[in-house]
Formats: C-alpha cells, sequence, structure tokens
C-alpha cells in the first residue's frame, strides 16, 4: 500500500514541514528529503485535478464516501488521498468532512473562472514525464531526455 501521508517510512510529513519553516543555521537534511519525496505531491495533487475532487468538495460533497461516488472512486482510496491533500495545505479536515482552503476553492474547483487544473496537462504529460525520467541520460550524452542527441555538443562543456 502507498503511504500517502509520510515523507520516509518512519517520520511524518508535519515533522518535515516543522523542519522546513523553522530558520536553521546549522546544516539540515530536510530540503534534500523533501526534494526526493516531491514526486509524492505531484501525484497526488495530479490524481485529485484528474478526478474532480476539488470540484467535488465544492459542490458539497464532504465525506468520503460522498466524494467518492461523486468521483467515482472508492472511499477507501479518496480518505488517504484527502489525508494527504489535507497535509499539503489543499484541504481542510473536520472530523471526518473535508473542505477546500480558499486557495483551492478559487483555482481548483473546475467551476471556477480562475481554474488552475488544466496547466497540468503539459508539464504533467506522459511525454515531459518520461523525459524526466530519463534526465541523468540527457546530462550524460549532452542530448535530450527523450535520446535526441543535440548538434552543438563539440563545443559543450561545465564551467
Amino acid at each position: 500500500m502507498v503511504q500517502l501521508c509520510f515523507i520516509s517510512e518512519t517520520i511524518p510529513c508535519n515533522f518535515w514541514r516543522l523542519l522546513l519553516s523553522q530558520p536553521n543555521p546549522s546544516p539540515s537534511p530536510a530540503l534534500f528529503f523533501q526534494t526526493i519525496n516531491g514526486f509524492q505531491q505531484t501525484e497526488a495533487i495530479r490524481t485529485a485535478i484528474q478526478l474532480d475532487l476539488f470540484t467535488a468538495i465544492a459542490a458539497g460533497a464532504t465525506t468520503p464516501e460522498q466524494i467518492g461516488a461523486v468521483c467515482k472512486a472508492s472511499p477507501r482510496g479518496i480518505r488517504p488521498l484527502c489525508d494527504y491533500l489535507v497535509v499539503l495545505g489543499f484541504v481542510t479536515k473536520n472530523t471526518n468532512q473535508y473542505s477546500l482552503t480558499p486557495d483551492s476553492a478559487l483555482f481548483l474547483d473546475s467551476r471556477s473562472p480562475a481554474y488552475l487544473g488544466s496547466a497540468t496537462k503539459f508539464p504533467l504529460s506522459p511525454r515531459s514525464m518520461e523525459a524526466f525520467a530519463h534526465l541523468s541520460d540527457a546530462v550524460r550524452k549532452v542530448g535530450n531526455a527523450l535520446g535526441h542527441q543535440r548538434r552543438d555538443t563539440a563545443n559543450t562543456r561545465c564551467e
């Protein structure tokens, strides 16, 4: 089972959020762990947008069962997704009911004129995601991440 609400196996997201929010002049691994786990945040928001979860909550579905029915998804899958969205700050929770934050209501309800969900289509497209999955190869070969070699490689160097 995927652990949506943990950055590492043993340390909850709230710990990392607190650690990152504190001014700390001493060395810290917090940025490293936040960065290597950024894909979890991306996939959670992408899933919520694909399910139109924010619009469902804005329309009055507030429990996992109601949200699941509107989004055509299992309440057992909706609950951890919504709980993770609470940790990320997109949704709030009071007992067993979810509601949108003001930002999510404005920018993630697909009925809003300020809706931003469609802005994920290019950067989170399968082609873009594939390119980043092969970034190390592109850097090694001075090409792009989809296997195309650059023409001006002779004068390329790291400075």
